[in-house]
């Protein structure tokens, strides 16, 4: 039996804001082991929604990009870049953005440079955030960035450090 699309659209609306829920507290700590599992569960459902072509709105594919960049293989930011940039031709506000961003996890998870500026990192858990290396500057301009919503890089690091 088929799902409805609206039911579909209402599961991964409940999918994206569980995800988003469990990571409220990323700069003061979360707990992985127990956050693994449903981020495991959710990516599985998400897998079956989209083999299935049931991601039919802008929201539904921003959603399900969102479950897999939290996912743990090449081939689930890979996804993220490719439904999130589908969501922001769709019109959705945040999808160019959010595809740079699953672009630049892609390459680093492949052993690539990062070409956006969008991933940080620290060598210690209070240590100072940083951007990860490797990054090939010079690729994307700071125009290019703005005109996708990304924030200066310089100003993201001062506001990670801020906290």
């Amino acid at each position: 039996m088929e799902q409805e699309p609206n039911s579909v659209s209402k599961e991964l609306q409940e999918m994206y804001d569980a995800d988003q829920e469990d990571r409220a507290n990323w700069r003061t700590g979360t707990d992985w082991e127990t956050v693994r599992p449903r981020d495991n569960a959710r990516l599985k459902r998400i897998e079956e929604l989209y083999a299935r072509g049931l991601l039919q709105t802008p929201d539904d594919m921003y959603n399900a990009a969102m479950i897999y960049q939290h996912g743990d293989k090449p081939e689930h930011y890979l996804r993220a870049m490719e439904l999130s940039r589908k969501a922001g031709e769709r019109g959705h506000p945040d999808g160019k953005r959010f595809s740079a961003l699953a672009e630049d996890r892609y390459l680093l998870s492949i052993g690539k440079a990062q070409i956006w500026g969008t991933q940080f990192s620290r060598k210690t858990a209070d240590g100072p955030w940083r951007l990860t290396e490797p990054f090939e500057s010079g690729t994307k301009t700071d125009a290019e960035r703005k005109e996708i919503g990304l924030t200066d890089i310089e100003e993201k690091l001062k506001d990670l450090n801020s906290k």
